[in-house]
């Protein structure tokens, strides 16, 4: 929901303070026991190779506890290089689905050291839910979620992570403390920043424009994800998110209608709207 990218460590990593929050947005892994391991993909851009991060999270099970070779099918439903973390959200889906297939017993913790390896913010996504992630994204503290109503919108850009990064991101003072006293109170007009939107919007002039579009739909709050290209925009009610989806639906390959996900205060999945 919010970035902030702290500093720049020896190793390459990035140093950053961030809002995360699951939606209701997935891509769908079918894994089953085989006698060679593959992945297969209905999406062309996604690599099937030892490069796939779902291959990565299953090389990494099978060095530690011999687990043996799985089939892996992957249908894609989030955009590739959209800034929705769906990498890593697959490469967390592996190491859960392995971990139950192969009944390992890891805990979560166990499979967050293991996804570490593989990208920062894979442990999140083995948390879901509403997390502040600082470090490098592995020092999770997860936070109550609220119900919202969220529009994604993605005009089809790919956006590479490394080169946003490279071009070099702004260092603003952090809004998470306000963010989160912001929710905490209901609130949907929220204090957001991005510290890589600058570089996403230079190297991608077309994310700028899709974000202006959708500005026009009076969100009252309106982001970009990640690295892009995916916006996502806030509203104060439902009617008024699905009027906007109505206005832009056709426009862009995405325009989705979702809600955020995660346990209220009292350890209950929140509401669903639909």
């Amino acid at each position: 929901m919010s970035l902030h990218i702290i500093k720049k460590r020896q190793d390459g990593y990035h140093c950053i303070d961030t809002l995360m929050q699951e939606v209701d947005v997935t891509d769908c892994l079918v894994i089953e026991r085989a006698k060679n391991t593959r992945l297969f993909c209905d999406h062309p851009d996604v690599p099937t190779d030892e490069s796939n991060l779902i291959l990565r999270a299953h090389r990494a099970l099978d060095a530690r506890y011999g687990i043996g070779a799985a089939a892996f099918t992957l249908q894609k439903r989030i955009p590739v290089g959209a800034g929705m973390g769906g990498g890593s959200a697959n490469a967390a889906a592996a190491l859960r689905g392995l971990n139950k297939l192969f009944a390992l017993g890891l805990s979560k913790d166990e499979l967050a050291e293991i996804g570490l390896l593989l990208g920062a913010d894979v442990p999140f996504f083995l948390t879901g839910g509403t997390c502040r992630a600082q470090g490098i994204g592995e020092e999770l503290t997860p936070l109550p979620a609220y119900r919202m109503p969220v529009l994604l919108v993605n005009d089809g850009t790919h956006a590479q992570t490394r080169a946003v990064y490279t071009y070099g991101p702004e260092h603003t003072p952090s809004t998470i403390p306000a963010l989160i006293t912001q929710l905490q109170a209901g609130k949907t007009e929220l204090t957001v920043r991005n510290d890589l939107q600058k570089a996403a919007f230079h190297l991608y002039p077309k994310i700028r424009t899709t974000m202006e579009k959708v500005k026009e739909t009076a969100p009252d709050t309106v982001q970009l994800s990640g690295t892009g290209a995916t916006i996502y925009a806030i509203y104060k009610t439902l009617t008024e998110a699905k009027r906007a989806h109505d206005a832009l639906y056709g426009r862009f390959p995405m325009v989705v209608l979702t809600q955020t996900c995660g346990e209220d205060a009292s350890g209950q999945q929140t509401d669903r709207y639909f």
